[in-house]
């Protein structure tokens, strides 16, 4: 059973915010303790946990549930971020909103069904996030970005290409000369990657979905790798590069970078409705249930 609930909401959502104000009224009275984590961003989660060191020590000692009430968006950063102190989570979402292939878990369903949420008894998958270093050449200690969804990287000025070389474990890959290329986990694989023409990737499969994108497209095809074995990206002396994380955050990439993505040792349990069913969630995200038979 889990010990403790993380209920993150947007501050700036009534609903979100009354719909947290409940969850914690009647976790209260079942005897669970809760907090309540106010994030609409990246950023703003950043922020609030670097003047909590009190709550994040606590959580190591117990096991804990993700509660996400507010965007897929606040959900992915939430589970990148907190992913070394959370064993499950659930997205949550409103009458108001529409159901995603991470928010599936509609609140009034949550509520009735909460003992058995915390009883870990509804659906559920296993899922792993990972972790990005950043090696710049300068310093000694890579920067470590966590994602569960994405990680991109672009030309910020979008007039020309950029040179890489991709290796996997101590195998080279192959070296291209790009505008984009995404580095997707399954969960990941229906977001920005799908509209780089990426493949939709079921989220029980560990591996990295990539996909590059340039102007011969004719030799740039998307391709999966195992997470078995570090993925490296070496960027070639270049200008006005970022990551995108998450489909949230941009990162600045310097010249002559490297990218080394590893899986993280701890993998998330997402947990669903009853009638939960991933390739349904897909019919609604793809429209796939209005093709003509």
């Amino acid at each position: 059973m889990y010990q403790r609930v993380l209920l993150v909401f947007n501050p700036d959502s009534h609903q979100s915010r009354k719909n947290a104000d409940r969850a914690s009224d009647v976790l209260s009275s079942m005897g669970v303790f809760s907090n309540r984590i106010e994030a609409n961003s990246r950023e703003s989660l950043k922020a609030f946990l670097s003047n909590s060191p009190d709550m994040l020590e606590m959580l190591r000692t117990q096991s804990c549930l993700l509660v996400v009430l507010a965007s897929p968006g606040v959900m992915l950063n939430c589970i990148s971020i907190l992913g070394d102190f959370i064993e499950g989570a659930a997205g949550v979402y409103s009458m108001d909103h529409q159901s995603d292939v991470l928010m599936d878990f509609p609140f009034h369903e949550f509520m009735v069904h909460l003992p058995e949420v915390l009883m870990g008894l509804t659906p559920s998958d296993e899922r792993t996030i990972s972790i990005a270093e950043l090696h710049n050449g300068i310093d000694l200690s890579p920067h470590q970005i966590p994602f569960a969804s994405d990680l991109v990287i672009s030309n910020s000025t979008l007039d020309g290409d950029f040179a890489t070389s991709i290796s996997f474990g101590r195998y080279g890959i192959a070296k291209f000369e790009l505008n984009t290329f995404a580095v997707a986990l399954p969960t990941g694989t229906t977001r920005y990657a799908l509209s780089l023409g990426g493949p939709v990737v079921s989220p029980s499969l560990d591996c990295w979905t990539c996909v590059p994108c340039g102007q011969r497209p004719l030799s740039l095809r998307p391709f999966l790798l195992p997470q078995s074995e570090p993925l490296e990206i070496t960027i070639h002396p270049s200008h006005k590069l970022f990551l995108l994380v998450d489909g949230q955050e941009r990162v600045s990439v310097p010249p002559s970078a490297k990218l080394v993505i590893k899986k993280h040792p701890k993998p998330i349990r997402f947990l669903h409705p009853k009638s939960w069913n991933y390739f349904s969630d897909l019919q609604d995200l793809l429209n796939w249930q209005r093709l003509p038979i």
